[in-house]
């Protein structure tokens, strides 16, 4: 990757941490800096995968950084149009061009719910955003992401509900990458089974 690629990458990554640190809420115990760095991780062990061109990587790695950096803004809904924002504003002050900047945007429109990609830099980036689902760290993850709706949106959301609220969704939830079909969804499955398995446990119980 030629250095001015490289450069972008670095102060994408500054930025993105900046915006983390000092203006998201520490409430935010899900969408913080650690699972941006894990999206990243995941975008990288992905575009590694499908051997991607350098714009590509760059591309899928500037949107990794930013896009829940919206969440500075203090609201969760729609945050992906504030991290759109803070992006463009980043890259027109890297002096990037439009059309490299709204590839990026795109990229980050595309992980809004129910996630819409439409190229293969944008499955990458949305499998990436869900990885956990797929993955042994499942659980950690979901947790953090409760905690998250019940203290910062105050949601009071059970244990059991959100045991009922994750199934419905592994259920619907599919990978769009051949690799996350092929790489993670078999976890994913086996991730269902051990909340189908606790629901009739808990069921027995009532």
């Amino acid at each position: 990757m030629d250095e001015s690629l490289t450069s972008l990458l670095e102060n994408a990554e500054k930025c993105a941490t900046d915006i983390f640190i000092n203006k998201v809420s520490k409430s935010i115990t899900y969408h913080n800096l650690a699972h941006t760095q894990n999206v990243v991780a995941s975008c990288e062990k992905i575009a590694n995968y499908y051997q991607l061109n350098d714009e590509d990587r760059t591309v899928l790695l500037t949107a990794a950084w930013f896009h829940d950096t919206g969440y500075s803004s203090g609201n969760a809904e729609g945050h992906e149009h504030e991290s759109i924002r803070l992006v463009s504003l980043f890259l027109k002050d890297q002096g990037i061009n439009p059309d490299f900047i709204a590839k990026v945007a795109s990229s980050i429109h595309a992980t809004q719910m129910p996630q819409s990609p439409q190229t293969l830099v944008e499955e990458i980036l949305c499998d990436a955003d869900l990885f956990h689902l797929g993955s042994n760290d499942f659980k950690s993850n979901t947790k953090l992401l409760r905690q998250e709706l019940n203290d910062k949106w105050n949601m009071g959301i059970s244990k059991k509900d959100w045991r009922k609220r994750n199934i419905m969704f592994l259920e619907k939830h599919q990978y769009f990458t051949s690799f996350g079909k092929e790489k993670l969804q078999p976890q994913q499955e086996a991730n269902l089974l051990e909340l189908k398995s606790a629901d009739k446990e808990d069921k027995k119980e009532d």
